[in-house]
């Protein structure tokens, strides 16, 4: 995706994550967090020129992706790394500034949340909603703050 289609995915999330009671709602709503911050960290990629947009999208297999065919169905294709779902998977080459991977260390508190409370339907505390508050809010500060250089 190009980064302007990362950035109008993350504002939508936003503006339903901003709908959504976390006590309530704390699937949607840490789903939001955790998918727009994985946009955010892909734009900052793409923005630094250590990934490149492509018309596909990553899948849980490195170098797995799915595109649309000519018939407008989604087709299995095995590519060059475009957008990533986490850093790391899948690998690409290239030194990865502190600024991505202190993103990336904030993604992975959300991901870490997925597990217990999403999948696995841990009791939601005040204090994981704050945990995941504070990953989703720190990570999107960092996303701004990488995007507004050069």
């Amino acid at each position: 995706m190009e980064i302007s289609a990362h950035r109008e995915k993350m504002a939508r999330l936003e503006d339903l994550r901003s709908r959504l009671a976390p006590t309530d709602n704390f699937e949607l709503w840490m789903w939001t967090s955790m998918t727009a911050v994985t946009n955010g960290l892909n734009a900052c990629l793409h923005h630094l020129k250590l990934t490149q947009p492509k018309p596909y999208y990553p899948h849980q297999i490195p170098g797995l992706y799915v595109t649309r065919g000519a018939d407008g169905s989604w087709v299995s294709i095995f590519a060059e790394p475009g957008d990533v779902i986490h850093l790391g998977l899948p690998p690409f080459e290239g030194i990865i500034p502190r600024a991505v991977s202190d993103l990336s260390v904030e993604l992975e508190v959300l991901e870490d949340l997925r597990e217990p409370f999403v999948r696995g339907g841990q009791p939601i505390t005040p204090a994981v909603i704050h945990r995941c508050s504070v990953a989703y809010e720190k990570s999107i500060a960092m996303i701004e703050k990488i995007l507004s250089v050069g």
